[in-house]
């Protein structure tokens, strides 16, 4: 729910893509896989639907340093990406929980 955690979260998700080949060597970005999982940590039903609201997408922006507009067309497309291709799925689902267990252990939810 602290938006300030949120620049916690991307150097995770860099560390946790830099760590392991596997996830690294893929065509995604470390971008990409940050994006779709701080839209589920602050709109947990974007697969559903439900928007990322303004506030929360101008931090996701600040952090990854684009526009609030790019965020928006961006995550259209790694949610589909997520529907779609399974290397991307499996990837994104070990850095969801290995993330979500690094905010449990510190106390940030």
């Amino acid at each position: 729910k602290d938006l300030d955690t949120i620049y916690t979260v991307y150097d995770w998700v860099t560390q946790l893509c830099n760590d392991r080949g596997e996830i690294n060597n893929f065509r995604y970005d470390t971008k990409h896989y940050f994006l779709i999982i701080a839209a589920l940590l602050y709109s947990p039903r974007i697969f559903a639907g439900q928007f990322l609201e303004r506030g929360k997408r101008d931090v996701i922006a600040d952090v990854l340093n684009l526009s609030p507009s790019h965020i928006s067309n961006s995550l259209k497309s790694v949610c589909s990406w997520y529907k779609f291709y399974k290397d991307f799925q499996v990837s994104l689902d070990y850095l969801y929980n290995e993330i979500l267990n690094r905010i449990e252990i510190n106390g940030l939810r």
